[in-house]
C-alpha cells in the first residue's frame, strides 16, 4: 500500500500570492494522488503538487490528498492555508522640513500591508495629480510650495493616513 513520506503542510500567504503545497510518496505503483479542498475533490488535482497562483480570501481552506494504488488508499495530515489580508500600516511618517527658496525637497512614507499599496499625496488637504509614488519630490520651491502635505494609502482591506508634514520656505 501506499506510505506518505512528505506530508502537506501549513502556509501563511498574503492575499495575491502564490502558494503550492507538495506531498511524497512510496508504494506499489502506479500510485494515484488527488487533492481536496475542505473536504471537496478539487478536479484536475492529481499530482504530488497543488499549485495555486493569486490567492484570495476564498482560497483559505484545509486542503488534503487522497492516495491510492492497487493495495490500499492512506490519506495526507490536513493542511490549512490562511490567506493574509493586511490593511495598510505606515511604517515610515513623512517629516516637516525647512527648505531655502529655489531648493528642492523630498518627502518619504513606507508602508506594509497586503499588496497592492495605492498612495496619494494631498497638499493642504487637496490631491495632488499624479502624486502616487512612496516619495513627493519638489524642486525649485517657492511660497506657493509652503503647506501641509500628507499621504493616504489604501488597498482592498483598509486605508491609513500619514501624520501632516509643514514644508516652510525661507526666502
Amino acid at each position: 500500500p501506499p506510505t506518505i513520506t512528505q506530508q502537506p503542510e501549513d502556509k501563511e500567504i498574503h492575499h495575491g500570492e502564490g502558494v503550492v503545497f507538495q506531498i511524497a510518496a512510496s508504494g506499489s505503483h502506479p500510485i494515484e494522488f488527488q487533492w481536496y479542498k475542505n473536504g471537496k475533490q478539487i478536479k484536475g488535482a492529481t499530482d504530488t503538487v497543488l499549485k495555486l497562483d493569486d490567492v484570495t480570501k476564498e482560497d483559505e481552506a484545509i486542503y488534503s490528498v487522497k492516495i491510492t494504488n492497487d493495495f490500499g488508499i492512506v490519506r495526507s495530515r490536513i493542511a490549512q492555508l490562511t490567506v493574509r489580508t493586511d490593511p495598510p500600516t505606515i511604517t515610515q511618517q513623512p517629516q516637516d522640513n525647512v527648505v531655502d527658496h529655489g531648493g528642492d525637497v523630498e518627502f518619504h512614507i513606507a508602508a506594509n500591508g497586503t499588496r497592492p499599496l495605492e498612495f496619494q499625496w494631498y497638499k493642504n488637504g487637496k490631491q495632488i495629480k499624479g502624486a502616487t509614488d512612496t516619495v513627493l519630490e519638489l524642486v525649485n520651491l517657492t511660497k506657493e510650495d509652503e503647506a501641509i502635505y500628507s499621504v493616504k494609502i489604501t488597498n482592498d482591506f483598509g486605508i491609513a493616513r500619514s501624520r501632516i508634514a509643514q514644508l516652510i520656505v525661507k526666502t
